[in-house]
């Protein structure tokens, strides 16, 4: 992830650029706001990684996979207007997010497919969630400047971080599955399945 391999069509992915994020969630007393996060450089993907339980169905070509990370940084810019718990909020600026000891596991399930005589694996689905035990933001120029009303909603979203982020994740899950899919995709085109995990001869002893 760090270096990529074009022979594999691997990507650098450390650092990920995010061209536009956007969020729209409503969830009563929690949330209810418009956010959006663009040009969002995420770094440190790559660093300090452990893999810490893989789990490979050959027959039903799906991978299973845990992961963990001492931290991911998030820095772009942001807009973002609407309520959080029962504060009012409204901005636009530079937004700083850092994800702490993160768990991270993903799903890919593929098929068989052919092509030019030779059989590769096909991605049908792939999903992604991140598990922080920590996140720091940072939000700059809420309330067009107000230093007091911004270091007070900063202070309220580092304070209630844990059930602002449980209401966010299904949605940047989501995105960031939608995001590595295609990336997966093309990686694994390069597989050739015939030769890494042949189908059984039926008429075998």
């Amino acid at each position: 992830m760090q270096e990529g391999d074009p022979a594999y069509d691997i990507p650098k992915a450390d650092p990920l650029r995010v061209p536009l994020m956007p969020i729209n969630k409503n969830a009563g007393s929690v949330l209810n706001l418009n956010m959006s996060f663009n040009n969002l450089l995420i770094t440190n993907i790559a660093h300090g990684v452990v893999v810490k339980a893989v789990r490979f169905d050959v027959d039903k070509l799906e991978l299973n996979l845990e992961m963990h990370r001492p931290q991911v940084d998030f820095n772009g810019k942001y807009k973002i207007a609407g309520k959080i718990l029962w504060l009012p909020i409204w901005g636009s600026g530079v937004v700083s997010l850092k994800m702490k000891n993160v768990d991270e596991t993903f799903r890919l399930v593929g098929e068989r497919a052919s092509e030019d005589g030779r059989s590769f694996w096909n991605v049908t689905e792939f999903s992604s969630t991140l598990e922080p035990q920590a996140l720091e933001v940072k939000y700059d120029n809420l309330f067009n400047g107000n230093w007091l009303l911004g270091k007070g909603a900063n202070a309220l979203m580092n304070s209630q971080w844990k059930v602002i982020y449980d209401q966010l994740e299904p949605i940047t899950d989501a995105h960031f599955s939608r995001i590595m899919k295609p990336v997966w995709a093309k990686i694994l085109r390069h597989v050739d399945l015939d030769k890494a995990f042949p189908v059984p001869d039926p008429q075998g002893p």
